[in-house]
């Protein structure tokens, strides 16, 4: 599974790493949210290994990058599936969980593109005894939505928003309890 396909210009970097570690095929790819650097190399990555299924956000966005995406998407042809309810899919040992956004995708009057970062699917993976929690481009709106629907604890965090601070990320930091935070 991978999540997030990164921006179109770091699309060979991607596959390459895929490739050295023996991937030839994808049963599934999330898309966390419909920014460019979470989805733009999804046409080079679906083209180049077979994807079982690839999972996106629910809302049906307005700007040019949810166009694209969709686009993108609909052209490989894979069976492609709106999360708007818990996804739960078993990988071997391992269980992945996709989180839908509790928060709700508003384009303001008269705007072409909306901030969609606070609506990015939340994905968690438990293998064994370890857990992974990844928190897609969260914001405040975001994480308070999170926070509210009580996950649990995870022992790596891949931090939301590349890292960004938010008004509430001490609160996250304490209710997820990881005992490593990436950032990317």
């Amino acid at each position: 599974v991978l999540v997030d396909t990164g921006y179109e210009n770091t699309r060979d970097d991607v596959l390459s790493c895929l490739q050295t570690h023996g991937v030839g095929h994808l049963d599934a790819i999330i898309i966390t949210h419909y920014d460019r650097d979470h989805f733009g190399g999804i046409s080079a990555i679906g083209k180049a290994m077979a994807v079982g299924t690839i999972y996106s956000p629910g809302y049906v966005g307005a700007d040019k990058h949810y166009r694209t995406c969709i686009s993108s998407v609909e052209s490989l042809g894979v069976p492609a599936q709106r999360v708007t309810e818990e996804v739960n899919l078993h990988l071997g040992n391992a269980s992945l969980t996709i989180f839908p956004s509790d928060v709700q995708y508003v384009l303001e009057a008269g705007e072409t593109e909306g901030n969609d970062n606070d609506v990015s699917l939340v994905t968690s993976l438990v293998n064994g005894g370890d857990s992974y929690l990844f928190a897609g481009d969260l914001e405040e709106e975001g994480i308070a939505a999170y926070l509210a629907a009580k996950h649990g604890q995870f022992d790596v965090l891949k931090m939301p928003h590349h890292g960004g601070h938010s008004d509430n990320t001490s609160e996250f930091l304490n209710d997820v309890r990881p005992k490593l935070a990436v950032t990317t």
